[in-house]
């Protein structure tokens, strides 16, 4: 993933392709969030807490989608544990809503930040090295 990029070079890259920054509340549907209280769905998104816990982390980045278990079971890859995510969200302080775990975190706060329903929030301009972003594109009916 591209890393080490401020929010606004996000937004604007995303912009330039046509596209948008996925939402906090779309990434976290995407990474298998419960659509109704009857959906049994994981904590993490790419399965269950002992997984997580036997990965230990992430140590470096890796290139997109060449982790077979980091699949979820709607098929969308690495959510969660390859870079932590800018989304298009915004709190009501002007910091932006990040989701998923940068690669480098001890075992404890991997497993604290590569949970499906964490927020985590940084200031637009900042440019950590294990942040990237993903696209979007509205769906428009033919």
């Amino acid at each position: 993933p591209v890393t080490g990029i401020t929010w606004h070079a996000a937004r604007a890259y995303a912009k330039w392709a046509g596209k948008r920054l996925v939402s906090g509340d779309e990434w976290e549907l995407a990474a298998g969030a419960p659509r109704s209280d009857k959906d049994l769905v994981a904590e993490f998104p790419f399965g269950t807490r002992e997984e997580a816990e036997s990965m230990g982390g992430v140590p470096t980045l890796r290139e997109v989608g060449t982790a077979p278990w980091d699949r979820n079971e709607l098929g969308v890859r690495d959510m969660g544990c390859n870079s932590a995510e800018w989304t298009g969200s915004a709190n009501q302080n002007g910091r932006v809503i990040i989701k998923g775990a940068e690669p480098g975190l001890k075992p404890e706060l991997f497993l604290h930040f590569a949970r499906r329903a964490k927020n985590s929030f940084a200031p637009p301009t900042d440019r950590s090295l294990g942040r990237g972003f993903r696209c979007a594109q509205d769906y428009k009916p033919q």
